[in-house]
């Protein structure tokens, strides 16, 4: 799934920002990069993501 279809669907939104999904994009990348194997997400594709 994408950030913004996570958005789109209403999983996540920005409390003050326009641009909902590039915030959750950013976010989930963020923690993909910082907490290694401990992360909650995989990336399966360009722009896509899935939880573990």
């Amino acid at each position: 799934m994408s950030a913004l279809d996570a958005a789109a669907k209403g999983y996540w939104t920005s409390p003050s920002g326009k641009t909902s999904h590039a915030t959750l994009y950013a976010a989930i990348l963020r923690e993909i990069q910082t907490k290694g194997k401990e992360d909650r997400f995989t990336k399966t594709d360009r722009g896509h993501f899935a939880i573990n």
